[in-house]
């Protein structure tokens, strides 16, 4: 099966190998890519449903229809932050559209 993913952020590409987080870079969290962003905003890739939002607000998981479910997952030991400096505009269980924020 093959699953179109647009970008969630703009920025630029990096391999998860260079993250400076073993969790990420030792591929513990799965496969991906880390994006250094040039804006503050992470928009859906896809259609789908959002599964989990972290309580810090740091973290979401997005189910594709498919149900695979993707991890997005912002910033570098942001849960020390406890949720400052991020907002969140969905829940559990709303489904969003590709490009919403």
């Amino acid at each position: 099966m093959e699953i179109a993913i647009s970008s969630p952020l703009t920025g630029q590409a990096v391999p998860l190998a260079v993250v400076p987080d073993e969790a990420f870079s030792g591929g513990h969290m799965g496969p991906g890519l880390a994006i250094e962003p040039s804006e503050g905003k992470l928009v859906a890739p896809f259609d789908g449903k959002v599964a989990h939002v972290i309580k810090s607000h740091h973290a979401v998981i997005l189910e594709h229809p498919s149900g695979l479910q993707f991890l997005f997952h912002i910033g570098i030991n942001t849960v020390s932050l406890k949720g400052e400096g991020f907002a969140s505009r969905t829940a559990a269980g709303d489904e969003v559209k590709a490009g919403n924020c």
